[in-house]
């Protein structure tokens, strides 16, 4: 079962300071089978996994046995060219093993995340959770032409995986992290009101992961040409 609610409670009051303002929570509940797929977390810049239930000396084969449920409030913030965005979830699966001594336990292993997100439009457009439309747009036949729109963002995430996950012998520190730091810069083109092109760099930092301390930081530059039809 899926739910989200999401409302802007300011946009019909005409209040220019608070009309930009919008608030939801989703969430989401389930059961799932034994031997469904287990959850892995990957690396916010390259993608690599940073986290999987891949079990320890005392824990073999871990797998998904009973109910999953997610929960994620969410908000955002638009004012002029300024964009804000920010983003909670919690999210319960139940994980079971066997041990060496060929028992099973079940745990429901809880773990959280959350972003924040700003932006700014360089150009002067209007910040908006939907498609920016660029004021003078690069392309022959348009009206006023120019470079298009340009924006500027940054953001910050984190990830901390239950320490039960651990303890509990689901999951090896050495070889999962028990937690990501994660911060992005970027720099996006709005060619046209179809067309965008994201240039990002993001760096991750890991807490265990590896056999000695932590995982080595992770450093990203992506590239992304968008198009809309």
């Amino acid at each position: 079962m899926v739910e989200r609610i999401f409302f802007t409670p300011f946009a019909p009051s005409g209040n220019k300071l608070l009309k930009g303002l919008g608030l939801g929570i989703a969430s989401s509940q389930g059961h799932q089978n034994p031997g469904a797929t287990l959850t892995t977390f990957l690396s916010a810049g390259g993608q690599a996994v940073l986290f999987s239930y891949t079990g320890t000396a005392l824990v073999k084969s871990p797998f998904t046995d009973g109910s999953l449920i997610n929960i994620s409030p969410q908000a955002y913030y638009y004012a002029g060219p300024f964009g804000l965005m920010a983003e909670y979830v919690t999210s319960t699966q139940d994980i079971a093993g066997t041990t060496v001594d060929k028992k099973t336990i079940v745990r429901a292993i809880g773990n959280r995340a959350w972003q924040v997100a700003a932006s700014w439009m360089i150009t002067g457009e209007p910040s908006s959770y939907r498609a920016i439309v660029p004021c003078k747009c690069l392309e022959s036949g348009h009206q006023v032409r120019g470079w298009g729109a340009w924006q500027i963002a940054a953001r910050y995430s984190q990830l901390t995986v239950d320490p039960d996950a651990f303890t509990s012998g689901l999951a090896d520190i050495t070889k999962a992290a028990s937690a990501s730091y994660d911060w992005a810069v970027g720099l996006n083109w709005y060619i046209n009101f179809f067309t965008k092109l994201q240039t990002n760099y993001e760096q991750s930092t890991f807490t265990r992961g590896a056999v000695k301390g932590n995982r080595p930081t992770e450093h990203a530059i992506m590239e992304r040409l968008q198009v809309a039809f």
